[in-house]
């Protein structure tokens, strides 16, 4: 299988991807409405870096369940924000996937 750069292809969020609300306040991503912080009082490098959920949604090596195991994993790594929806947790595996694990 072709790799690609690290975070590229299937769900950035947290690694190269972050929302924004009009109001200044940084999300993990556009749909999830879970306060990161606000860029009007805090640097963006003080938030991506220092953040907690942050730093646990980057660490894609320990995805959970079928996302941990299926071949594509590291191109697709599933939607986190499905994953926490549904399981509670950001890296468990995202149940909207069509494909599950491919081992």
């Amino acid at each position: 299988m072709n790799k690609f750069a690290s975070g590229f292809g299937g769900c950035s969020a947290g690694i190269t991807y972050a929302g924004l609300t009009a109001s200044g306040d940084l999300l993990p991503c556009v749909p999830a409405p879970i306060k990161l912080g606000n860029l009007l009082d805090q640097k963006l490098e003080d938030i991506w870096v220092g953040n907690e959920l942050l730093n646990y949604i980057r660490d894609r090596k320990s995805m959970k369940g079928a996302c941990n195991k299926c071949l594509y994993s590291e191109l697709c790594g599933g939607c986190r924000y499905t994953a926490y929806v549904v399981n509670g947790d950001w890296l468990k595996p995202d149940s909207s996937c069509p494909f599950g694990p491919k081992m």
